[in-house]
């Protein structure tokens, strides 16, 4: 998959997480077997903010041409959606969720392999802009 439609997709279902994150934190809690109490509805609100930000970032990067900023964009989401499907792990190994939980984790999974696939095969290799100097 092309790396900007790659950014779009993410950008796509960040944007849907997000907004069931913030305006339905107690579906989103019920669908997953936990129990929406005040703290567990703030903190998957925060978590909806956060996916709400990264898709901004993911959706203005499906355009941009190849570059060390874009790597490190690849990279991150590459790195936070890996990090996301090892807690995910955690938590589907817990008994503490529904079965419902192993879709975040092959979701979070994919993304972290493809991310990273297409940063490697996209790899600008520059980290200083050609006719920059370097402080000294």
């Amino acid at each position: 998959m092309k790396i900007s439609n790659l950014f779009m997709v993410y950008a796509v279902l960040a944007g849907v997480t997000s907004l069931f994150m913030l305006f339905g934190p107690t579906f989103w809690l019920f669908m997953h077997g936990a129990a929406a109490d005040p703290l567990a509805v703030l903190l998957l609100r925060f978590i909806g903010a956060l996916f709400g930000g990264l898709a901004v970032m993911s959706w203005a990067a499906r355009r941009v041409e190849p570059s060390a900023v874009r790597d490190a964009m690849a990279l991150g989401l590459s790195v936070a959606s890996a990090l996301n499907a090892v807690v995910a792990v955690l938590f589907a190994t817990s008994n503490l969720f529904s079965g419902a939980i192993w879709v975040s984790v092959v979701v979070f999974a994919i993304f972290a392999i493809a991310f990273l696939s297409a940063r490697r095969l996209t790899d600008s290799g520059s980290v200083v802009p050609t006719g920059h100097a370097t402080a000294s």
